[in-house]
């Protein structure tokens, strides 16, 4: 399938968006509604043919490193760590990681 060169670019400007956005939300510990952006940007991923497998992968990794990110970031405060964020972002994040086929991602982030 042709795809033009105009459609790519948008795809990745819009894809970049909405990490940035997604990002934004998970900084403001809004884990619901990043959830729900990452989990519809994963979708939106899987369901474009003609983006290549590894692609694809490179999309994923993208996505799991934002939520991955965050976590690190809430574990390094210097205060109290609020431990129900800190579950809540870890059952949201695997929540993701668990549909993936790939399950080399879970050692990459144990």
């Amino acid at each position: 399938m042709t795809v033009s060169m105009d459609v790519k670019n948008q795809f990745l400007k819009d894809f970049q968006d909405k990490i940035l956005q997604g990002r934004q939300l998970l900084q403001n510990a809004n884990h619901q509604w990043a959830s729900r952006l990452f989990n519809n940007l994963y979708f939106e991923i899987e369901k474009t043919d003609w983006i290549l497998p590894q692609k694809k992968r490179q999309l994923i990794m993208v996505i799991t490193n934002s939520w991955w990110i965050y976590l690190n970031s809430l574990t390094k405060q210097k205060d109290s760590i609020d431990f129900i964020r800190l579950i809540d972002a870890y059952n949201r994040f695997f929540s993701i990681l668990s549909p993936l086929d790939e399950f080399d991602l879970f050692n990459n982030f144990w």
